[in-house]
């Protein structure tokens, strides 16, 4: 027994020492390769794109991509990392971040399809007065990414050689612009010839932004529109029909004059104007002046209520 025993301590004892002579080696693996492909809403590859990769302190590397739409960063340490992509697809120009993890001991591969990184704006025109939607046609907007050369222009022309859209409001005072690249954008109400105002966007992936201009309606009506029907002139107290030979009326807004065409082989009636948000002042040279509150406006219409002397009471004319 005592032999035994003798036996098993010694093959312990040489047991712990052949582990002592070994050398154990661990190796940790703390980096992984990164690659990121570029892609269109066709999945057609994208080259010569921008590619900058920063970590959470810094830049790291500025690539462009290949034939085969590829940006390749090698390898890098675990963590996490960031790359800001500009690109050029089928005339837009794009520039968004796309976000990026490094695995130990792994290539990670990462698609982004450039042409989804864009959003909508919605624009509504709106009454100063009141605040309700401003129903004119017409009105201009130009959307200008807001960049260095934003920064630079001096003047409408520039702000329009740069602007990447520039639509007019349909009948309901709105304007829409779709597929926005994600960004920073200035909305310009303009008439052509001077800025009226504006308005900073950011457009965000997937999101739709709104922007409302208040408007003096009436002022923004007669600009657009100078030459008026007249429809229907009716007695304010009863609906009735009042005889009269008016014809039209045509607004110069941009030399303050009004030119009233009558029937009957009557001569037209000149005079001058002022428009305000809620009213209308004519006055004529042969005719009593108008004092004319504004009941309804919009491109289609507007509807004017007035005291008639020769009558005596208020009148309400409808231009179309």
């Amino acid at each position: 027994m005592r032999k035994l025993l003798l036996f098993i301590l010694v093959a312990a004892v040489g047991l712990t020492t052949a582990c002592k002579d070994e050398d154990l080696t661990v190796t940790l693996v703390e980096n992984g390769n990164l690659q990121l492909t570029l892609v269109d809403n066709n999945g057609n590859l994208i080259a010569d794109a921008k590619v900058t990769l920063y970590d959470e302190s810094s830049e790291l590397e500025e690539l462009t991509t290949t034939e085969n739409g590829l940006a390749d960063f090698g390898k890098l340490n675990v963590g996490s990392y960031s790359a800001v992509v500009e690109a050029t697809v089928n005339g837009k120009e794009y520039e968004f971040n796309k976000g990026m993890q490094v695995v130990a001991g792994a290539t990670k591969q990462y698609e982004a399809n450039v042409e989804s990184y864009v959003g909508n704006i919605s624009l509504q025109f709106r009454n100063t007065s009141s605040g309700n939607i401003a129903e004119v046609e017409g009105l201009q907007i130009a959307l200008v990414r807001r960049n260095d050369a934003y920064y630079e222009a001096v003047d409408l022309n520039e702000y329009l050689a740069l602007s990447v859209e520039d639509q007019n409001s349909n009948s309901q005072g709105k304007v829409t612009f779709d597929d926005i690249p994600e960004g920073s954008y200035v909305a310009i109400y303009h008439d052509g010839e001077n800025i009226i105002n504006s308005s900073t966007v950011y457009v965000d992936k997937g999101d739709t932004d709104y922007i409302s201009f208040y408007i003096n309606v009436v002022t923004a009506v007669l600009k657009t529109k100078s030459s008026w029907s007249v429809s229907s002139v009716v007695s304010q107290n009863d609906g009735s029909a009042v005889t009269n030979d008016y014809v039209s009326i045509t607004f110069d807004y941009e030399n303050g004059s009004i030119t009233l065409a009558r029937s009957g082989g009557l001569s037209d009636v000149t005079g001058s104007f002022s428009a305000y948000s809620s009213s209308i002042y004519f006055y004529w040279d042969t005719l009593s002046s108008w004092s004319a509150n504004v009941e309804d406006v919009s491109s289609n219409q507007l509807v004017i209520e007035y005291y008639d002397y020769n009558l005596g009471e208020s009148v309400v004319m409808t231009l179309n």
